[in-house]
């Protein structure tokens, strides 16, 4: 046994754990993801944090269920999600490069 010899991370350790936490976004993106067939909602509310928002619009054309739409308050130009008609798919919050859609899982 050499002295001073680096001993490195075995790459079944790595593996496992790069198959572990692919495995783990799945799952989230899973949970998040909507039945198409039955519109089934996902377990998330998403609402607008108006701070953060530049009213850009770039969430509102991902939108399946057309529940975004820019609105200008006050000579302030923002996006407003409509909790009528989300469904909580998510396409909005992935969309946005600036933060500004907040998520929340739905209380019970």
């Amino acid at each position: 046994m050499k002295i001073g010899k680096k001993v490195g991370t075995p790459s079944s350790i790595t593996f496992v754990s790069s198959a572990y936490a692919l495995l783990l976004m799945l799952l989230v993106f899973m949970s998040n993801c909507i039945d198409t067939a039955t519109k089934a909602p996902g377990p998330f509310v998403y609402t607008t944090s108006y701070v953060n928002c530049t009213g850009c619009g770039d969430c509102v054309e991902p939108c399946p269920e057309k529940a975004i739409k820019i609105i200008e308050t006050q000579h302030v130009i923002r996006a407003s999600i409509d909790a009528d008609k989300c469904v909580g798919c998510g396409e909005c919050f992935f969309h946005c490069e600036f933060n500004a859609i907040e998520r929340k899982l739905k209380e019970e």
